[in-house]
């Protein structure tokens, strides 16, 4: 398929309905870098199908430009659009003929909040009610997907102007070269076909976690957590799940019980990974590579296929990664020897991109970012946290506490030890013993600590992580083939 036919498949996925796709090699083309001040105004042009503009004091007038482009015979005008900071292109539509002048009309518009930062000349400071507005037709964008998706400007840098600058660095209005707005808009429709792609392979492995309406665990629900002997409940999870699955290589807590950090009333989270037979995995009705529990249900779990959980590994998830770290035996309800052997890869597993993600996680919009959001709307008076800061920074500082032990120790300290500072960290601050202050010094410390050790800091190579587990995964696959024969 190609890539205009693969993009109006997606586009009608998304939930809207593009224009004919955009011939890149037809050389009957003019293009233009339209700054826009928000995310609102861009979505309201793409709603209403219009777009606007105010006079400016000084020529040239982008009516002007406009009326020129749309005199050439058979000309297409384009306009690319970049939504001010957010540092990258939003999509791309073309401009409608005949221009209509409305007078008295405000309405949202181009970079009309900024004019110093990405145009030349500023608009007319006493009339501000003076707009252009003309209708345009869109082509790509990606609002149906994410508001702040875009094309980043980090895969446009090598894109110049006429002037040898940096596109990035255009100018509202300014007019691009045929080869370079053609580029633009190719480069515009393959991020928005990538996009479209992860997006269908979330709601596919979100589609195969609930295939089952029902609890894996129907009977066993309640066996951890809610029992007398709780090594009974969890030798029925594994019991069940080496029953109707395949061989178990691990189960262990996953959540606040791994960091011995669990308070009365805590959920029982559940990590098993186990080990499908290889006859089945060869053939067409493959095995689960993930189970989740329903949101129905009392006990959260996790069920992973040796596959799928040594991708995650490769791919450095903190969450996986940690369970190679695991030294308490205490909270290892079931481990092959098998198991153990991986273990011995763990270090190798410590890349860069592991850390990366856990100070994403730590530092992003569920984290950090958050917590700060939060703390915007607080009375300036107050410096007492609320119940969902206490749990955020919990969260936060238990990723800041392993972004650290990588960077010092190469290492990552799942069990915290009953008198350790790090374990009483944790406690005060879910159990709101710490003030807001209190909090962000403590994130200021482990972020310094990260960021002091990270320049020293050795890290393994991912290639060489991908070799070695994924050699640890095909002996286990032969050596079950020779066990079924």
């Amino acid at each position: 398929m190609t890539v205009n036919g693969k993009r109006m498949r997606d586009q009608k996925m998304a939930g809207f309905e593009n224009s004919a796709p955009f011939d890149y090699e037809k050389k009957d083309s003019s293009f233009f870098v339209v700054k826009c001040a928000t995310l609102e105004n861009l979505q309201t042009c793409i709603s209403t199908g219009e777009w606007a503009f105010r006079k400016r004091t000084k020529p040239p007038q982008p009516q002007d430009i406009l009326e020129k482009a749309h005199s050439k015979p058979n000309n297409k005008v384009i306009l690319v659009f970049s939504v001010n900071n957010q540092h990258g292109w939003h999509g791309y539509c073309e401009s409608l003929y005949p221009l209509k002048l409305k007078e008295n009309d405000s309405c949202n518009s181009d970079a009309n909040t900024t004019n110093s930062t990405h145009d030349s000349t500023a608009h007319l400071a006493d009339n501000d009610n003076d707009w252009v507005r003309f209708q345009v037709k869109w082509i790509t964008h990606f609002q149906s997907l994410n508001s702040y998706e875009c094309l980043p400007f980090n895969k446009t840098k090598d894109l110049n102007l006429v002037d040898n600058s940096c596109v990035n660095k255009a100018r509202n209005w300014q007019e691009m070269s045929q080869e370079v707005g053609s580029s633009m808009c190719e480069l515009i429709d393959k991020h928005f076909t990538s996009t479209c792609e992860k997006r269908r392979d979330l709601e596919n492995e979100k589609l195969e976690k609930i295939k089952a309406k029902e609890s894996f665990f129907k009977e066993e629900e309640n066996a951890i957590g809610f029992c007398d002997d709780v090594s009974k409940g969890w030798q029925a999870i594994v019991e069940k799940i080496e029953k109707e699955l395949g061989k178990v290589l691990l189960a262990c807590p996953f959540g606040s019980q791994r960091y011995n950090c669990s308070l009365p009333g805590s959920d029982s989270d559940i990590l098993v990974i186990y080990q499908a037979r290889t006859v089945d995995m060869l053939g067409l009705d493959r095995p689960p590579q993930t189970i989740k529990n329903s949101h129905s249900t009392k006990m959260d779990y996790t069920i992973l296929e040796l596959q799928r959980y040594c991708e995650l590994l490769v791919a450095g998830d903190p969450r996986y990664v940690e369970t190679l770290f695991i030294e308490d035996e205490s909270i290892l309800a079931s481990a092959t020897q098998s198991w153990r052997h991986l273990c011995g890869l763990k270090h190798l597993l410590l890349t860069r991109e592991c850390l990366d993600k856990y100070l994403r996680e730590a530092k992003g919009t569920k984290g950090l970012k958050q917590f700060d959001k939060w703390m915007k709307e607080m009375k300036e008076s107050s410096d007492s946290p609320t119940e969902k800061m206490n749990k955020l920074a919990y969260i936060i500082l238990r990723l800041l506490h392993s972004g650290r032990d990588i960077v010092k120790h190469g290492l990552i300290k799942v069990y915290r030890e009953e008198d350790s500072v790090e374990r009483q960290e944790l406690l005060n601050s879910r159990l709101g013993r710490l003030t807001v202050s209190d909090m962000q010094k403590l994130f200021d410390r482990y972020n310094q600590e990260i960021e002091e050790g990270r320049a020293n800091a050795t890290f393994s190579q991912p290639e060489v992580a991908k070799v070695k587990v994924q050699q640890w995964l095909v002996q286990r696959r032969l050596h079950d083939l020779e066990l079924s024969h």
